[in-house]
């Protein structure tokens, strides 16, 4: 899972623990960053997690009504 990890110091920019801040925010990942989020927790950083993005939902697709194979023939 990933987090997005808030620096105390609005506007920080720099690497803390492994985790690179831009702009006071950085996202960590639980599994290769678990000490450094331990670490900002700790120490009060805002700590929150981070949705994957939904899957795109494709529209379903309505038959179309010209031409095919059910097409009437012109008389």
């Amino acid at each position: 899972m990933r987090y997005q990890v808030t620096a105390p110091e609005e506007g920080f920019s720099g690497e803390i623990g492994g985790v690179t801040f831009a702009k006071g925010v950085a996202t960590a990942d639980s599994t290769a960053h678990r000490a450094a989020l331990a670490y900002f927790r700790r120490r009060g950083f805002p700590v929150t997690p981070v949705q994957p993005p939904a899957p795109a939902v494709e529209p379903e697709k309505k038959p179309s009504r010209r031409g095919g194979a059910n097409a009437k023939e012109d008389q």
